[in-house]
């Protein structure tokens, strides 16, 4: 006898087999999850690793808090501002750092307890701290708070404060000048350049009482600084500027071209009966290798009275063949500053 057929059974998943009335009772009634049975279970499971007495677990909560976006970190900014009080400092600093990536309006509701931490241990969570205070633009609310960041021990500390001292309007900081100028003498060169960007925005008359801490870094180590220290001093009335004439003067031999032509503009800025005593100086620049140095020389010496630049209009009228356009233009025009008898000696020329 031949064999009997038999059709090999099926799987359900693929044969489409019935299901047993009890299969089909539990398919009925199964309620899918829903999105906000989802989110509300995720936000008690952060709320209550927030709480964990592992430091560990409180520390993966914040991290996952931190890469939310800022619209979804809103409803968590009070538990997350209540962390700032944690006892390890890896916890103060994530949360320092999630409230950071909150919208400016959650920010300013919990900025108190940020500026609590102005004092805390760790200098990466003092810097935090005025960084915060920056961004949601209330240096001018927490003043104090900001300036004694200037005399932090750790110079990052420092160069935030500063940076957001920036942000301040010129009546405010002369209120705390003196702890400003001081970072003009810090230990580390970017503070000392980051000094003056504060510095440049006092009023002349405050920058007058403190031109001597100015003056001594014109002999600074650093060219940029002894930059800054020359442009700060633009800021002073031509009367006040002549004090220091001869400390400018001794920048026209600095090592740096920018210098001795920031110098050289300072000169220019002078009062005519000043700028007479240092004309000889100029007058050497005049001839510099160097382009725009021979350009600020000119225009320096076109502040003179035309009685005491007749005396170097020779000089000037030599500049008429310069092989810069610019210069050679500056040059005309300062002749033509000279009195009609002086300047008819240099008529052909021109």
């Amino acid at each position: 006898m031949g064999k009997a057929s038999r059709r090999p059974k099926r799987s359900g998943a693929l044969g489409g087999t019935s299901r047993s009335q009890d299969d089909s009772s539990v398919s009925q009634t199964a309620e899918p999850t829903s999105p906000a049975n989802v989110k509300d279970s995720v936000k008690d499971r952060v709320s209550q690793d927030l709480k964990d007495s592992s430091v560990h677990v409180r520390r993966v909560a914040l991290t996952f808090l931190s890469e939310l976006e800022p619209a979804a970190l809103e409803e968590y900014a009070s538990r997350v501002a209540a962390m700032l009080e944690d006892s390890d400092t890896n916890v103060r600093g994530l949360a320092l750092h999630a409230l950071h990536n909150m919208e400016r309006e959650t920010l300013v509701q919990h900025i108190d307890a940020v500026v609590g931490r102005r004092g805390d241990s760790a200098w990466e969570i003092r810097a935090d701290v005025i960084q915060i205070i920056r961004k949601v633009d209330l240096v001018a609310q927490f003043p104090e708070a900001v300036f004694a960041g200037l005399e932090d021990s750790n110079h990052n500390v420092r160069k935030e404060a500063l940076r957001a001292l920036g942000t301040l309007e010129p009546a405010t900081i002369a209120r705390h000048a003196d702890a400003v100028v001081r970072m003009l003498e810090d230990s580390d060169g970017e503070i000392r350049n980051r000094a003056w960007s504060v510095v440049s925005k006092l009023e002349p008359s405050t920058l007058a009482q403190h031109v001597d801490a100015v003056l001594a870094r014109l002999d600074d180590p650093d060219a940029t600084v002894r930059n800054y220290a020359l442009q700060t001093l633009a800021q002073l009335q031509p009367a006040t500027l002549a004090q220091y004439a001869n400390a400018i003067l001794a920048r026209l031999e600095d090592s740096e071209r920018d210098n001795r032509g920031e110098a050289l503009l300072r000169l220019s800025e002078l009062e005519p009966a000043t700028l007479a005593l240092y004309a000889e100086a100029v007058l050497s620049r005049v001839d510099d290798p160097d382009e725009v140095l021979r350009n600020y020389a000119m225009w320096a010496l076109g502040g003179l009275q035309p009685a005491t630049l007749a005396q170097y209009a020779t000089a000037v009228a030599a500049r008429l063949e310069d092989s810069d356009r610019d210069n050679r233009e500056l040059a005309c025009l300062v002749l033509a500053k000279l009195a009609p008898a002086s300047y008819a000696q240099h008529a052909s020329a021109v």
